[in-house]
């Protein structure tokens, strides 16, 4: 049987095998398997301002606080400075997606509503540094295409806030430069959830949870972890879905084996049943550049796709992952499909 419950994680004890949770007031519950799986939420605490005069991007909270900011330039009278701080898979969708929105917002209203004029700063000597050459080719292109102001080498070193004008100081090898914004959109870092960082858990430096290869939290017997908020190997994976859904069921095997073990051990039953080591197998990687536009590699290469077939196959595949088919039906309705019924029906 499930329970689900909503909660919010306050810490781990593994010495007494209890997490503690807080739903109005803080309780305790114990386990014999845990199973970590809380994602990440944006840092902004590395630097000056980040904190309150920028708007995040991990959550649900954070799209709708994102949404309602849009919504307020897409009203104002001008044209909207908008700076995203990052440079790597979701700065790089979300600087491509705004641009879109600010086309679709121009057509749909007066000549005179406003736009975008989108700034995208990244402190690495190139965008998306863990992306395939195509990939990134592809993005590069549309930016370019999109209008987007791309600067790489630049380090974001306070946002200020004075006389409702937010401010994006950056700097680079040689001067630094203040960039006036209306919106800034922050993608730089991210650190574990509160309840984790509370917890006596091993991590690296850069507080990702310490993980074996049986995706077991390391220095425990029955505590495992899966996703971005763990470590799986010397080598990080790559902080993404796809790595996270492979890890799932393998943690998920290893977490009944792991009981069905300690159950043997109790009652004197010399079956164990076998751990499963993990192994990433990369079946590539999508990128949307857009509404309608997305690029996408596979198969080592074999497959590369970009534009409005890639953006169909892309949801295509997230259809197909959904776990029911009413959500098959709406991701793909939600997407290309659906824009292609509404143009049929509009002629």
């Amino acid at each position: 049987d499930i329970e689900f419950v909503q909660t919010s994680l306050v810490g781990v004890d593994v010495a007494q095998n209890e997490i503690y949770v807080n739903n109005g007031e803080e309780s305790q519950v114990a386990y014999d398997g845990l199973l970590l799986a809380s994602g990440v939420k944006a840092d902004t605490s590395r630097t000056p301002g980040a904190d309150g005069h920028t708007v995040s991007f991990g959550s649900i909270e954070d799209c709708y606080a994102l949404r309602k900011q849009l919504t307020l330039l897409d009203e104002a009278p001008t044209d909207s400075r908008v700076v995203v701080c990052g440079g790597g898979y979701t700065s790089v969708e979300l600087a491509l997606n705004l641009a879109s929105r600010s086309k679709t917002t121009q057509l749909n209203k007066s000549s005179s509503s406003s736009r975008y004029s989108i700034t995208l700063c990244h402190r690495g000597s190139t965008i998306l540094p863990n992306a395939s050459d195509f990939n990134r080719k592809s993005a590069l292109k549309r930016l370019t295409e999109a209008g987007v102001t791309v600067m790489t080498d630049t380090s974001v070193t306070s946002v200020t806030e004075g006389d409702g004008q937010k401010a994006v100081h950056i700097s680079d090898a040689s001067s630094s430069a203040s960039l006036p914004a209306d919106l800034v959109v922050w993608t730089l870092g991210t650190q574990p959830s509160p309840g984790i960082l509370n917890s006596i858990l091993p991590r690296d430096l850069k507080n990702r949870i310490v993980t074996g290869p049986y995706c077991r939290v390391a220095d425990t017997t029955n505590v495992f972890g899966i996703g971005d908020t763990c470590r799986a190997s010397q080598t990080p994976l790559p902080a993404n879905a796809q790595v996270a859904m492979q890890q799932a069921s393998v943690a998920a095997w290893n977490l009944h084996a792991t009981l069905q073990n300690q159950s043997s051990k109790d009652i004197n039953d010399q079956t164990q049943v076998e751990l499963l080591p993990f192994k990433y197998t990369d079946l590539g990687e999508m990128m949307t550049l857009g509404s309608e536009d997305a690029t996408m590699t596979s198969l080592g290469g074999l497959v590369q796709l970009n534009g409005g077939v890639a953006s169909l196959a892309r949801r295509l595949v997230y259809a197909i992952r959904q776990p029911t088919n009413s959500q098959r039906a709406l991701a793909l309705l939600d997407g290309g499909v659906g824009k292609l019924l509404a143009a049929k029906q509009k002629k």
